[in-house]
């Protein structure tokens, strides 16, 4: 019998391997560059600017689950606590987790950090 962790984790790398290669990239950057640029953001925001961006489709949406968890494991963001109604309409208001950047700086605390105090 297979554990319900066992389960997700099998599903979630069925996901992943079935994923569009170049789509997986460019998402994963954008996740990246989304983690040093705002404390906090969803599928939603990962989606929209994918779109804006004209980046490749891939036929697997729930690839975006694993690219999410990678990018936790190398630091650079968290699930957080909260959670929201996503506003693409096709799906019906789904509720979204947010995710925490574990590496943004606010633009005045990075001039501080990096000029020093009298910035």
């Amino acid at each position: 019998m297979t554990t319900p962790e066992a389960a997700k984790h099998e599903a979630m790398t069925r996901a992943e391997r079935g994923a569009n290669p170049a789509w997986k990239a460019a998402i994963s950057a954008l996740i990246e560059e989304l983690a040093y640029c705002r404390p906090t953001f969803t599928a939603d925001d990962i989606f929209a600017l994918a779109d804006a961006r004209g980046f490749p489709k891939t036929h697997e949406n729930r690839a975006l689950g694993p690219l999410l968890t990678n990018a936790a494991r190398k630091g650079l963001c968290r699930p957080s606590l909260v959670y929201v109604s996503s506003k693409r309409p096709w799906l019906h208001a789904k509720i979204l987790r947010v995710w925490e950047s574990a590496v943004y700086m606010p633009v005045e605390e990075f001039v501080s950090y990096v000029c020093g105090e009298d910035a």
